[in-house]
């Protein structure tokens, strides 16, 4: 089935007249989450003919910017914004034959992404922490689901993320 138009819109909470924010012709819009400043927000498009991608879309003039294309037509199960905005963290899919997702980190600046979970394990993203110091996820890598942190932050020295010893 092809989606063949879409519309967000946006309303303020005191009712008045809804507003569009962007159009989606022959794209299939996913879940969306504001960013931090409530100015843009994060959104799985997936063009009619081509994989998805994880795009930023600014709510004062619904202009898109993609931030990734995911490569393949698996959608993301969850993203969410680093509380200071400047990342996204998302779970999906590493693979076209792995059943078990990992979680990724993008940078909304600059669009790159930023393996930061990667076990044999399903490992779902549930949340970031207030101070954006720890990411939560779930995963059964003990062989029962249960949640989990992991440290969000960058070691100056190698400029890659990393939990501490």
């Amino acid at each position: 089935m092809v989606i063949r138009h879409q519309e967000l819109r946006v309303v303020g909470i005191d009712g008045g007249k809804p507003r569009v924010v962007a159009r989606f012709d022959g794209r299939e819009m996913g879940r969306f989450v504001w960013a931090p400043d409530e100015e843009s927000f994060a959104m799985t498009i997936s063009p009619e003919n081509g994989p998805p991608k994880i795009a930023l879309i600014s709510a004062a003039d619904g202009s898109v910017r993609t931030l990734v294309e995911l490569g393949r037509e698996i959608w993301p199960t969850t993203k969410l914004f680093s509380p200071d905005g400047r990342y996204v963290a998302y779970d999906r899919l590493p693979d076209e034959t792995s059943p078990e997702r990992d979680i990724d980190l993008l940078s909304v600046e600059t669009g790159k992404e930023i393996p930061l979970i990667r076990h044999p394990s399903d490992d779902y993203l549930l949340g970031w922490s207030r101070d954006g110091r720890w990411l939560v996820f779930a995963s059964d890598r003990t062989g029962a689901s249960g949640s989990r942190r992991w440290p969000a932050r960058r070691s100056r020295a190698s400029r890659r993320w990393s939990s501490p010893a």
